[in-house]
């Protein structure tokens, strides 16, 4: 569908017609987590983002949390050092030295994995990255980069082991590389003010735990991101 096409069917001054609106309703095949959680917080403005194109600039705590990401992608999947002399890289450093990030180049560890798996719905498929799944010989490990200004919104091991991104890692890492019994949940929190400290936080949780989410998960969010009709005036949402 051309930009021209979006223009006219979302301009506010001449709402579209109910047939325009379940073609563009129906335009995305691939959703993310981002996405999911940005519908199930305003579904207005997951219409406008994943089906229209706006996009909302990042600001700049976003664009330092996507350095420090990079520099760990790079350290753990090249082995490129982690500059010394940037402070913004000071919280990543100490995660290094306490063991919390993989071995750079370990075999067992896969870096940003690319996922697109499928659903129950021919229409969607589940679409984003992994920052880190390592297939260790006893578990399977999932773990995500977070950046954060103040460790009190980190999540806790039992919001983690419920936590709609990371329990879709999970069913990714099941998908892609079978099941184990159990996957461990790992964020790896990184504070970008003083006093720049690094912790992980754990939730082992099982296959059938992730299971029930999935299931969850397509009864009560895919299934109405795909077929309920988009409202009559953006406005409602």
């Amino acid at each position: 569908m051309s930009s021209e096409r979006l223009k006219i069917l979302y301009n506010p001054l001449s709402p579209p017609t109910q047939d325009e609106l379940r073609a563009v309703r129906n335009a995305p095949s691939k959703i993310s987590a981002s996405q999911i959680t940005r519908w199930k917080t305003c579904r207005r403005k997951w219409h406008l983002s994943a089906v229209h194109g706006l996009r909302t600039p990042s600001g700049p705590e976003a664009d330092m949390g996507n350095r420090i990401h990079d520099a760990l992608e790079s350290y753990v999947k090249d082995g490129t050092p982690l500059d010394p002399d940037n402070p913004e890289l000071t919280s990543a450093r100490r995660a290094v030295v306490r063991g919390l990030i993989p071995e750079p180049r370990s075999p067992q560890c896969t870096t940003e994995m690319e996922f697109d798996v499928p659903t129950q719905f021919s229409e969607v498929n589940l679409l984003g990255f992994v920052d880190v799944m390592r297939e260790l010989d006893t578990k399977r490990v999932v773990t995500d980069y977070k950046s954060k200004k103040n460790p009190k919104y980190a999540l806790t091991s039992t919001q983690l082991a419920n936590d709609l991104q990371m329990l879709i890692y999970g069913h990714v890492g099941m998908v892609l590389n079978g099941r184990r019994g159990t996957t461990t949940l790992q964020h790896i929190v990184l504070l970008t003010a003083p006093p720049y400290d690094a912790f992980e936080v754990l939730a082992p949780v099982t296959d059938a735990h992730v299971d029930a989410f999935i299931e969850r998960l397509h009864d009560e969010t895919l299934k109405p991101m795909i077929y309920t009709d988009a409202p009559k005036h953006w406005d409602e949402v």
